[in-house]
């Protein structure tokens, strides 16, 4: 984002709410909103998790070194920032009736990021935040009184089942109330049981709770200034606040790792395959863009909906991608790496299975012995 832009300037004095502030756009989103913008105010949504409070949790979160440029810029910063104590899996957010009044009366902008990533987490679980919880925040932004654009954050891989994904909304693998209604109705180990039936062709609990959600969108949004979001896989940032920050191993960033400690040594995938990354300050620069744009336009029904993945007249493929970062290995190794950083992506599966016994489970296997020993 340019500095005096028209973008930006909409943002002074706005008061805005956001979801997932403790994940890892959610942070890049605090960032971009508080150093390159003007907010009155920050809303920020935060959880208690694993026994600790949520103002803690806040304290926690701006001692993240992805905050030293912001914190060194504006000092003051900060004061901007409120704690909203909620739980998107409890009825009514979880926030109690003050916090309720504060946003319904000041609230300009809704950036609804919150959402359980894990590919794995139970369906009851991962239907209570993604999909209970979207329909929670809607029905949110339909009583504020100054609401100027909601942005919902879904993914690229909602509708994963499809070859090609189009800016439109697709069927649903079921609809939003019906799935609250089965997850209600049954308990944990009963949906464990269900759950390969329940998501049919969804690869995993994630991508069909989002796509789920999309439909709990377009069933109850509709009439708000609203816009889908959707983002390819996310990769550390390309140049702000700082290049190459990342807060997490997951996706590329985690086999990544692994290559660079020497212990992964092949990858089965095909390496002329179009890698569909995206760096995480690109994706909250259109976030950002995406909010203005939705003001512009106002309350509708036809929702619309942004895809933001890789160009297609600029691709990379997982072989560009692996030998860029092998490349910059070579430059830099890490010093506790156990072996010589080499990756070879391999698409044939008997292949890939010799790759890994004589890369993988052989060395392994010898160290064992030499342990032993």
């Amino acid at each position: 984002m340019a500095n005096n832009s028209e973008i930006i300037d909409y943002f002074n004095g706005k008061n805005i709410f956001l979801t997932g502030a403790t994940g890892f756009v959610g942070k890049l989103l605090i960032d971009q909103l508080l150093r390159k913008c003007q907010p009155n105010k920050l809303y920020l949504l935060i959880r208690s998790k694993k026994g600790i409070e949520p103002d803690k949790r806040l304290e926690q979160l701006f001692e993240d070194v992805v905050y030293e440029r912001l914190k060194r810029e504006k000092p003051d910063i900060l004061d901007k920032i409120q704690l909203i104590s909620g739980d998107l899996a409890e009825n009514n957010l979880g926030i109690n009736g003050k916090s309720e009044a504060t946003l319904i009366e000041n609230v300009n902008i809704v950036i609804h990021g919150g959402a359980t990533v894990k590919f794995d987490e139970h369906i009851k679980k991962a239907t209570d935040i993604n999909v209970k919880g979207t329909i929670s925040i809607i029905k949110l932004c339909h009583r504020l009184k100054k609401l100027d654009a909601f942005v919902y954050i879904s993914t690229a891989y909602s509708n994963c089942p499809y070859k090609e994904i189009k800016e439109e909304f697709y069927d649903p693998p079921i609809i939003c109330d019906e799935l609250i209604l089965i997850t209600s109705k049954y308990n944990n180990k009963e949906l464990e049981e269900m759950t390969e039936k329940i998501i049919g062709k969804w690869p995993n609990s994630y991508a069909f709770t989002k796509a789920v959600a999309e439909n709990a969108v377009n069933t109850y949004a509709k009439g708000l200034p609203v816009c889908v979001f959707r983002p390819a896989i996310i990769i550390g940032t390309l140049n702000e606040p700082v290049p190459g920050w990342i807060d997490n191993i997951y996706g590329p960033t985690g086999l990544l790792a692994g290559v660079a400690a020497g212990v992964v040594r092949v990858i089965h995938t095909d390496p002329k395959a179009k890698a569909a990354i995206v760096p995480a300050d690109m994706v909250a620069f259109a976030i950002v863009a995406a909010i203005h744009k939705t003001k512009l336009m106002g309350p509708t029904n036809e929702i619309p909906i942004y895809n933001f993945v890789t160009a297609k007249d600029n691709p990379i493929t997982w072989s560009d991608y692996m030998n860029m970062a092998l490349k910059v290995g070579k430059d830099m190794p890490l010093e506790k790496a156990v072996w010589k950083h080499s990756c070879t992506l391999q698409s044939n599966p008997v292949i890939f299975a010799l790759y890994t016994f004589f890369l993988h489970f052989l060395p392994a296997a010898l160290l064992d012995l030499v342990s032993i020993i």
